[in-house]
C-alpha cells in the first residue's frame, strides 16, 4: 500500500459497516484467513452477489496484478490517514486513490488487456534466449537474498535485490494442511535468474527443521514452466493428469541427503549460482 506502513504509525481507520460504501482504490483492513493478524491492501474490484456475502478483490501496489478475493466478513474498517511522528500522509494518497479510480472505471479494458500481454511477449521472448538467462543469473548470484518471518502457523519467504522484492512465497505449517505451499510469485522481469529456487531451497530447509515430512502445492496444469522447475526440484504429480489444476507434492525424507537420491541437499550448499542452473519460470497468479 502506499504509503508504505513503518512501525510506530498511528492509523486512523474507519470502521466496516453494512452502510458502509466503498470505491475502487480504498485501503482495506481485513483479517487473511491463515491468520488473524490485520493486512492493510488497496481496493481492485467489488463482486456484488444476489444471494450471500459479497467478495472484494484487493492487492498491493507493489503487485496490483496479485488480486486476493476476502469476504465482507473478513473486513475491518477503511483506512483514512496514516500518521507518522508529526506527519499525516493523506492528501497524496487522496489523489492516488482518485486517479487510480478514474483509471479503473473509464479505462478501456481491451486497451489494457493489449498492453499487458504485448509486455508479455516482449519480456518472453527476451528471456527465452540461453545467453540471456545465463549472463542474468550470474549478474543476480551475489545480489540476491533471502528474508525469512515467521508468523502465527506459517513463515513468508521473501527474496530482495537491494531494497527491491523481487518474490516471495508462503509456508504453511499448520496440522493437517494439505497445501502448505502457496503462492509464489516472481517479478516478470528477474524470471530466469534463479530467483524461484533460491525461494524453494529456503523453504524446503525450513520445512525440514520444523518437522513437515510432505510439501504440496498446485499449479495450472497447462502451465509447463512452473511444472519443470517443480519436477526439477523433485515434486511428483498427484492425481489425476488432466485435471485443470496439477497437485504436486515431495516427501521429505533424510535417503534425500545422499547423492544418488536425486534430491536437493547437494544443490542447497553450493553458492547461488550453482543453485540458479534449476530455475524456471515460477507459477503466475492471475
Amino acid at each position: 500500500m502506499q504509503p508504505f506502513l513503518r512501525p510506530g504509525d498511528e492509523l486512523f481507520v474507519r470502521a466496516f459497516s453494512s452502510s458502509t460504501t466503498l470505491k475502487i482504490g480504498d485501503i482495506l483492513l481485513y483479517r487473511q484467513t491463515e491468520h488473524d493478524n490485520p493486512v492493510a491492501h488497496r481496493l481492485r474490484c467489488i463482486r456484488r452477489l444476489s444471494a450471500g456475502p459479497n467478495y472484494f478483490g484487493v492487492a498491493g501496489d507493489e503487485l496490483p496484478l496479485a488480486i486476493e478475493w476476502i469476504r465482507e466478513d473478513q473486513l475491518i474498517g477503511r483506512l483514512e490517514m496514516v500518521k507518522r511522528g508529526s506527519r499525516i500522509f493523506l492528501e497524496k494518497d487522496l489523489r492516488r486513490r482518485y486517479f487510480l479510480f478514474l483509471f479503473i472505471r473509464y479505462g478501456p479494458s481491451w486497451m489494457k488487456r493489449q498492453v499487458k500481454m504485448a509486455g508479455i511477449r516482449v519480456l518472453s521472448w527476451v528471456q527465452s534466449f540461453h545467453l540471456y538467462r545465463v549472463l542474468f543469473r550470474v549478474y543476480l548470484a551475489s545480489r540476491v537474498r533471502i528474508n525469512r518471518m515467521e508468523e502465527e502457523g506459517a513463515f513468508v519467504f521473501q527474496a530482495f535485490i537491494g531494497s527491491w522484492k523481487a518474490g516471495y512465497v508462503f509456508l504453511v505449517v499448520k496440522p493437517n494442511q494439505k497445501e502448505n505451499i502457496k503462492d509464489l510469485l516472481v517479478r516478470a522481469w528477474v524470471r530466469g535468474g534463479g530467483i524461484a529456487t533460491l525461494l524453494l531451497g529456503e523453504l524446503i530447509r525450513t520445512a525440514r527443521q520444523q518437522g513437515v515430512r510432505e510439501l504440496c502445492l498446485t499449479v495450472e496444469s497447462d502451465n509447463q514452466a512452473a511444472l519443470r522447475l517443480y519436477r526439477s526440484l523433485g515434486f511428483q504429480q498427484a492425481g489425476e493428469p488432466s485435471a485443470p489444476m496439477a497437485f504436486l507434492c515431495k516427501t521429505l525424507l533424510e535417503a534425500e541427503n545422499s547423492p544418488a537420491s536425486g534430491g536437493l541437499e547437494s544443490a542447497l550448499k553450493t553458492d547461488h549460482a550453482d543453485r540458479n542452473q534449476n530455475d524456471r519460470t515460477p507459477c503466475q497468479h492471475q
